[in-house]
């Protein structure tokens, strides 16, 4: 279909991939000059996967969740700064958020043409990502919010630890075993 759609020299620039691995699509994400981000609908995975691989992804977000997921990150990457255009935060809205079809395929195309604007854009966004990716308040949220459902005591700590990933992630787990095993039958699929 998409074939019927573009022009002949247009889609043989079309590559589609087969399913990849994370580690894979990682790669695949660094090799990438820039990501189209679908409308009407959108994944707030591929977005933080993006950002965190500082790749520019290009949306333009709809009245719903769905198309609002990626505004969400971009929003955190400034959280510190103003938030209006004509602050620190009109740099995103002119290379990466899109108001209109017309303002999406302008702002695409510089994206994928002019490499300074876009290594420029990439450095922006991978200088910003720890905003969201060293977030320990979310961890904290979530594990109040589980141990809440769960009927546990709250965590003591008010911080959590520095750990290394491993002990970390047994750290989170251990809290949605002890929430899990409150609701769900042993042969329940939690994820």
């Amino acid at each position: 279909r998409l074939q019927s759609l573009l022009p002949e020299a247009m889609y043989e620039r079309v590559v589609f991939v087969p399913r990849v691995t994370s580690h894979d699509f990682h790669l695949l994400l660094q090799m990438s000059d820039v990501l189209l981000h679908p409308v009407p609908f959108g994944g707030s995975k591929t977005s933080s996967d993006a950002i965190l691989s500082g790749t520019p992804l290009v949306i333009m977000p709809t009245q719903y969740l769905r198309g609002r997921m990626a505004l969400g990150l971009y929003h955190e990457l400034l959280a510190e700064e103003a938030d209006d255009r004509e602050g620190a935060f009109g740099w995103l809205y002119d290379c990466c958020i899109a108001e209109s079809v017309e303002e999406y395929v302008k702002r695409a195309a510089r994206l994928g043409k002019d490499k300074d604007f876009r290594s420029m854009v990439s450095k922006l966004i991978r200088d910003r990502a720890h905003l969201i990716f060293d977030n320990e308040s979310v961890v904290l949220e979530w594990l109040q919010f589980l141990n809440e459902v769960a009927g546990l005591a709250p965590p003591v700590q008010a911080t959590l630890p520095k750990l290394p990933h491993e002990e970390f992630n047994d750290l989170v787990m251990r809290s949605l075993q002890r929430t899990s095993t409150q609701y769900y039958s042993d042969d329940a699929t939690l994820l």
